[in-house]
């Protein structure tokens, strides 16, 4: 009977000690599952910024080739304000200078003008 149980504390001890290091394997089998998981987060997340960074480099050339676009038809337009202020400024000083003597004679310089800026 004495062998019987300690044959019975023998199986609990190795029962006790078989079941230790199964949940001690679990728990690493676990944290490692845990890790692999977290660095394939990561990875996605890296992925998913450089995805939006490389979408925003786009956004940005493309917003620079609009800006340099808008910018030369700014340039392009204040060219033509200050011709035609000019050509304005031109007349204005033709119209100071009308009377009755000379009124056809300066209409005729005025379109000259106008068409001088047509051209």
């Amino acid at each position: 009977m004495a062998n019987v149980t300690s044959l019975n504390i023998v199986l609990v001890i190795l029962t006790l000690i078989m079941s230790f290091l199964t949940i001690r394997s679990t728990i690493r089998k676990n944290k490692a599952d845990a890790d692999h998981t977290e660095i394939d987060n990561v990875r996605e997340l890296i992925k998913t910024w450089k995805e939006a960074a490389d979408d925003f480099k786009q956004q940005l050339s493309q917003a620079r080739c609009d800006y340099q676009e808008v910018s030369k038809q700014v340039q392009a337009l204040t060219n033509e304000v200050e011709k035609l202020t000019k050509i304005n400024n031109r007349i204005l000083k033709v119209l100071d200078k009308i009377t009755p003597d000379n009124l056809e004679k300066k209409i005729e310089e005025i379109k000259q003008l106008i068409h001088e800026s047509n051209s």
